[in-house]
């Protein structure tokens, strides 16, 4: 077992038993769920037919709303200091008017048939096992996330071409998709398993009527600023310039690589602390971690995306 599998056997144990203890102080009456209900939510699936998953969703969502228990969704890369900061300069304004997003999330394992990976992994190409979305599901979901979370708004419409290289492949492992954002901003999202070469090539790009900032997930400590007026700037993890809420989640000395696992690591932060408040019946100002809105928002994603392929790539509208 490698280092990497073992820390995240061990994160994810701890907060299985967090919210285990926790259950029994927020449960006032029980609650009967849905039949396979995933913990990732964005692959909620029935064993015999797809539908299920948009239906458990919100299924879920209600029950979140009725319950008023919490429910933390792990979209991990929302949890980095820089896409936090990234967040924070568009909240602020820094940026201006956004009007314009492209995000690309290309890995490259999916490419030769021969591939271990692939084939240790092959439920990811089942429908049955799956779902409706392939990479889509797997990586597009991440990209939708990291969209609406820096700019602080959903994603209204999109009109999807996805591609299904290699033979007798089901499900989508490559795309290309316009976007339409509640705010009004438009842009565009490639997503590809099949991107040769690539291995987890995360990129975002948020351009506003005064500036835009640009984050790369493999390279997760810089965010890169461009402005109409003034030089370029380079914001790192407790750097200078950052806000202080970006600065109070560094977890380690300037200079020194931060990323995947702090990330993770500060949405459980967030969602302890969440819970402790209420424990504690403490006022907090509103929790910064995804949730179950975040996880419908996927799923609807996903739907809409496989509806507007189907249909020759035409506009489809994501369910409010």
């Amino acid at each position: 077992m490698t280092r990497s599998i073992f820390l995240s056997l061990v994160f994810h144990s701890v907060m299985i038993v967090l919210t285990a203890i926790s259950l029994p102080f927020m449960m006032r009456t029980p609650v009967d769920l849905p039949p396979i209900l995933s913990v990732d939510l964005i692959q909620i699936t029935d064993k015999t037919n797809i539908p299920f998953a948009a239906k458990a969703a919100k299924t879920l969502e209600k029950l979140v709303e009725k319950t008023g228990l919490l429910f933390a969704l792990t979209h991990n890369y929302t949890g980095n200091a820089m896409v936090k900061q990234a967040r924070a300069m568009v909240l602020n304004g820094d940026l201006g008017a956004i009007y314009k997003v492209q995000v690309q999330y290309l890995q490259g394992w999916m490419t030769a048939e021969v591939n271990e990976q692939a084939k240790i992994k092959p439920w990811r190409a089942d429908p049955t096992k799956s779902g409706i979305g392939g990479s889509l599901a797997d990586i597009g979901t991440h990209a939708e996330n990291l969209v609406s979370y820096i700019t602080n708004s959903e994603i209204a419409e999109v009109a999807a071409d996805l591609g299904r290289i290699g033979k007798d492949r089901v499900l989508d492992n490559d795309g290309n998709i316009l976007l339409r954002m509640k705010n009004g901003a438009k842009g565009t999202m490639s997503i590809s398993q099949v991107a040769t070469g690539e291995e987890n090539a995360l990129i975002v790009k948020i351009y506003g009527s005064k500036g835009s900032i640009e984050w790369n997930q493999e390279d997760s400590t810089k965010l890169i600023a461009k402005w109409v007026d003034k030089p370029q700037q380079t914001f790192t993890p407790d750097g200078i310039a950052v806000y202080d809420n970006v600065r109070a989640i560094s977890r380690i000395p300037k200079g020194h690589p931060e990323g995947y696992l702090e990330a993770f690591g500060n949405i459980y932060k967030a969602f302890g602390l969440h819970l402790m408040s209420i424990l504690e019946n403490k006022t907090i100002e509103k929790p910064d971690y995804p949730s179950v809105k975040e996880g419908v928002n996927g799923v609807e994603f996903i739907y809409a995306a496989v509806k507007s392929d189907k249909e020759n790539s035409v506009w489809t509208a994501l369910k409010a």
